[in-house]
């Protein structure tokens, strides 16, 4: 039997203390339905101060405007599907702005399908957030590389920063708890409501509070993903309410761990409508054709490519074992202690430290020997070739909670200081003290006069500081924070390209037999030097 038609038997009379219904399966179900419609903001909800009556058609066209918004067959009865539908794991907040969802005959249920945002946002695009606890359901890092990512979601396609702060007064707090917890909207326990998180203002305004009672997982289809949650409720934070775009990120309902997450289209649109574009958008690879596409004109011979030593882009640069270290994507190249390149590179990074990330932002030797590798928001630390336990760990751990992540580092092991450069400003680590420098940060542009207003990479070698920016570099002699220098071309000084290769093709590599020779060489270099670096 249709649920809906009990209604003749529920006499729906709400006040301040009781609700009077003929007591069956049947009608308990419907109550659910009709708690669930108004929740969720289909249908208003009762005045505590007034008694009120629900009528049956009230009930049909608040249902038909849930079952429109998830894409379902609108019977106007809480049939299986719908059934199925109110029973999912679901963000806590309504779909419908409150008072917009009682009569569907409004202009919201006729508007067309797409992003809703609630016309508030964050008047500044570098924001803060921070922990108020964590989940014991995963480790910290875990949980603090979840956040990161679901962070980066919408960074990646706005002008919005991010960066984790200790205490203060952060924009965003994240939460986790269970049931009452003090903001007047208590979770359910296990299943049901998995989260919920407020639009951006003072007070609580951005916070995002977590289910203590769900299960929280990493990387794992079991349990409920917290990065997958975390996506979704930071985009409340920012601004925006639920989509009725199936598929949509900022759809109500729990979706899944997807390893190959992509943000949906509608939720760029939404995103985008409140903050604009990312004037600076990273770059994704292309996917590759099933099959080449059939030539209509005769081929034109490619024009030959530079050598990747000499297109510069170097991620990061060290001076380790008085060795200098030039680091790009997963490959590396090293220079003898007289600054002249070794033979056989450049090799992957993994031949020497298997377990340290690609695409490295940042890698330096501390003043114990120990070597770091930076990228994003984690660093590993190595001894010798063989990573430290419990690593990788969070950057503000590195930095006294200063810095989330950094685009170089310096270490100047005679002065047992470390310099950690980020945009245009530059933090000093003193390693005796074991803390960041008293009125840090500073202009780099001030703090090394003469040199680059950012910092791509840097290194030391001999006592002279090196500032690279691009396939620029800037000299600084004997301890100095000043020069008069004009810059020089960093693959030609130190990796023996010519002034013309920087800019023109160079020869191709070499085929066959020499380059077979070639590997074999780069094997047998890589082995000995392994074997230097563990003795």
């Amino acid at each position: 039997m249709a649920l809906l038609s009990m209604l003749p038997l529920l006499v729906l009379v709400v006040s301040l203390k009781a609700v009077f219904f003929a007591q069956s399966s049947e009608v308990q179900h419907l109550m659910s339905g009709v708690n669930y419609l108004q929740k969720y903001g289909y249908m208003d909800e009762p005045d505590p101060n007034a008694a009120e009556l629900i009528s049956e058609i009230e009930v049909r066209q608040s249902i038909m405007l849930m079952q429109r918004f998830f894409g379902l067959r609108m019977t106007g009865q809480i049939d299986e599907a719908t059934a199925e539908m109110m029973g999912k794991p679901r963000c806590g907040l309504p779909d419908i702005p409150r008072g917009r969802g009682r009569w569907f005959g409004t202009s919201w249920g006729g508007r067309a399908k797409r992003y809703l945002t609630q016309g508030i946002r964050w008047e500044k695009y570098d924001l803060t957030y921070s922990f108020d606890n964590y989940t014991p359901d995963l480790s910290r890092n875990q949980v603090r590389d979840s956040i990161e990512r679901a962070l980066k979601v919408w960074s990646d396609v706005t002008p919005l920063r991010f960066r984790e702060i200790q205490g203060g007064n952060p924009d965003i707090h994240i939460k986790f708890a269970s049931r009452e917890h003090g903001d007047s909207y208590s979770f359910d326990g296990s299943g049901g409501t998995l989260a919920h998180a407020f639009f951006p203002g003072t007070g609580i305004g951005g916070d995002a509070h977590f289910d203590e009672d769900e299960s929280f997982t990493f990387g794992t289809y079991q349990g409920t993903n917290l990065f997958t949650v975390a996506a979704h409720e930071l985009g409340h934070s920012l601004g925006l309410g639920h989509s009725d775009v199936q598929g949509a990120l900022m759809a109500p309902y729990y979706q899944g761990y997807d390893p190959n997450f992509r943000l949906h289209s509608d939720d760029i649109a939404g995103v985008q409508s409140l903050y604009g574009g990312n004037p600076r958008p990273p770059t994704r690879p292309q996917p590759r054709p099933t099959d080449p596409p059939v030539p209509t004109q005769p081929p034109v011979e490619p024009e030959p490519t530079i050598s990747p030593t000499c297109t510069g882009g170097f991620s990061a640069v060290s001076d380790i074992r008085r060795e200098v270290f030039i680091f790009k994507e997963e490959k590396m190249w090293r220079l003898s202690n007289s600054g002249t390149p070794l033979t056989g590179y450049p090799m992957p990074t993994s031949r020497f430290w298997g377990s340290a990330p690609s695409h490295a932002d940042a890698v330096f030797e501390k003043l114990d020997g120990t070597i770091v590798f930076v990228k994003g928001s984690r660093f590993w630390e190595f001894n010798g070739l063989n990573m430290k336990q419990g690593f990788p760990q969070h950057v503000g751990q590195l930095t006294g909670g200063e810095l989330s992540d950094v685009d170089a580092v310096l270490s100047l092991r005679r002065e047992a200081k470390t310099y950690f450069f980020k945009d245009a400003l530059c933090w000093r680590f003193d390693g005796m003290e074991g803390q960041m420098e008293a009125g840090y940060p500073k202009s780099i542009a001030d703090e090394w006069v003469g040199g680059p207003d950012s910092v791509d990479a840097a290194f030391n070698l001999d006592g002279d500081s090196y500032l690279i920016q691009g396939n620029r570099y800037w000299r600084f002699s004997d301890g100095s924070r000043t020069t008069e220098a004009e810059p020089g071309w960093f693959t030609v000084d130190f990796l023996g390209c010519s002034e013309d290769t920087v800019f023109t093709p160079t020869d191709p590599a070499p085929s066959g037999a020499a380059r077979t020779a070639l590997e074999l060489w780069v094997y047998l270099l890589s082995a000995l030097t392994a074997l230097i670096f563990l003795t």
